[in-house]
């Protein structure tokens, strides 16, 4: 019925040729299924042959089909990625009443599941993930309305996981920090080498020798890993041992960033570089994680402890004056790792342009109408994670600085708010666009406004200076001058 009240229909964006293709395929029982990589990946599309109208039934209505994908791809390839596109498609009305359509998709990003992984648990936050992003964009305030549900593509792929193998060399810059233990295996132990050479100070001799470590007496349990040893198996090892184990990679620039920082928080810590190369992976210990990581954040000599979870550096022979006292950098660390450790580990990079400029100058002037707008919803229960939300009522408050437009409130309560909603804004539209038809000439300039006109010699928004002859600018609906701005 809202459509039937549009006369005007906008050209409907198209969808891209993939998802045009997509729909117009007819899927069999076993869904539109399509191989790339040398069959190591695969697309799989579910469409939306019911008709469902609502993303959170939808949803659950696929969910055994998408169990049943991952389940044969689990046996077929043992590792395998995957992620989620939910492709819908929104519509809304521009500003000369027509019809506007856009595709609306919302991604997870790829998640590394195995045999062990609960399949239920990663459908269940992968679909909140997607009705949470698909929630956020409806509240921006863009004005688009969900007309209907595309369907899912999700995309699974075979993964090869992190694991340390054979000897790499060291890069020079790596090396002359002196910061790392990189033992010379030829075996698939390299992890168990980086592991073991932490007992052993900087004293002892051929410490880069697998021969040292063959008869070593120590406290560790390697029975919970596997070698080569996944990246993601080190979780194990960490409880096993009670220890903390962090590892780290090496960007093309061979600076440091976190792989993988532990959210344990035992006494014990040991701090791992992963190198790769195309033809294999190697674990080696970092001996001194300061030392290495000082060379990328700072060019002074003084020691420094560090946060293992974003570099964050404090010197340790400096005393902070704080609101509370004198404080230690070891006291300043403790405080900054109890908010650290609440975040995923990062590296800060700064950007090449170190200024941040306005340049947003059409935003700058006052809108002549503005709509307030505020909807209430009763949420009902569909799972233990999700809830579906049902408009029930809305409050709107027009403002406007145009002479003969009055301010406004508009109130309504009822099952289909949404309908009284659409029409309200609608008749609103057809006002101001009648407002804006209308053809009102120019008043001249009064004495002080042309003083301010010729004495002008930047832009009144941007304060870029005139290059050209500067321009006037008059308001349309009243026919006053506003402002000067520069030509162009």
């Amino acid at each position: 019925q809202k459509m039937k009240a549009i006369k005007r229909v906008a050209p409907e964006a198209k969808p891209s040729t993939s998802k045009r293709v997509r729909l117009q395929a007819n899927a069999d029982v076993n869904d539109m299924v399509t191989s790339a990589l040398n069959d190591s990946a695969v697309d799989v599309y579910i469409k939306n042959k019911n008709s469902i109208k609502s993303p959170i039934e939808y949803l659950d209505d696929i969910t055994d089909k998408i169990m049943s994908h991952l389940k044969k791809y689990l046996n077929l390839w043992g590792n395998i990625k995957a992620n989620y596109v939910f492709e819908c498609t929104y519509y809304k009305l521009n500003s000369s009443l027509e019809t506007e359509k856009l595709n609306g998709n919302f991604k997870t990003t790829a998640e590394s599941l195995t045999a062990e992984s609960d399949l239920e648990d990663h459908l269940s936050v992968s679909s909140t993930k997607m009705i949470d992003e698909m929630c956020e964009f409806e509240k921006k305030g863009s004005g688009w309305a969900l007309l209907h549900i595309d369907g899912m593509l999700f995309r699974v792929s075979r993964h090869k996981p992190l694991k340390g193998k054979q000897f790499i060399p060291l890069p020079k810059s790596i090396a002359l920090t002196r910061s790392v233990v990189n033992v010379q295996n030829d075996d698939d132990l390299c992890f168990k080498y980086a592991i073991l050479s932490s007992l052993l100070d900087s004293e002892t001799n051929h410490r880069h020798l697998p021969s040292t470590y063959k008869n070593l007496t120590h406290p560790f349990d390697f029975s919970t890993v596997q070698f080569p040893t996944d990246i993601r198996d080190i979780k194990k090892f960490e409880r096993a041992n009670a220890c903390n184990c962090n590892v780290y990679g090496l960007d093309d620039k061979n600076n440091v960033y976190p792989l993988k920082v532990s959210d344990f928080k035992y006494d014990k810590h040991i701090d791992l570089l992963y190198l790769s190369n195309e033809e294999t992976s190697h674990y080696c210990l970092i001996s001194n994680l300061s030392r290495l990581v000082k060379r990328q954040i700072s060019k002074h000599k003084t020691k420094h402890i560090i946060c293992r979870r974003c570099f964050k550096t404090f010197k340790t022979d400096y005393n902070y004056m704080g609101k509370s006292g004198l404080k230690t950098g070891d006291d300043l660390m403790r405080e900054h790792e109890m908010f650290c450790g609440l975040r995923e580990p990062s590296r800060c990079e700064f950007p090449e342009k170190m200024t941040v400029e306005f340049d947003k100058y059409q935003y700058a002037t006052k809108v002549p109408v503005v709509v307030y707008c505020d909807f209430e919803t009763l949420s009902t229960p569909v799972t233990q994670t999700i809830q579906e939300h049902k408009t029930y009522s809305v409050g709107l408050r027009t403002c406007s600085s145009i002479p003969g437009f009055k301010d406004e409130t508009f109130i309504y309560t009822g099952a289909d708010t949404m309908e009284k909603f659409n029409e309200y804004l609608i008749d609103l539209c057809r006002k101001v666009e009648d407002i804006y038809a209308r053809n009102v000439p120019m008043h001249p300039l009064t004495e002080e406004e042309e003083r301010r006109y010729k004495n002008a010699t930047v832009c009144e928004v941007c304060n870029g200076a005139f290059t050209e002859n500067n321009i006037k600018v008059y308001d349309d609906l009243t026919g006053r001058f506003i402002i000067i701005i520069i030509s162009g």
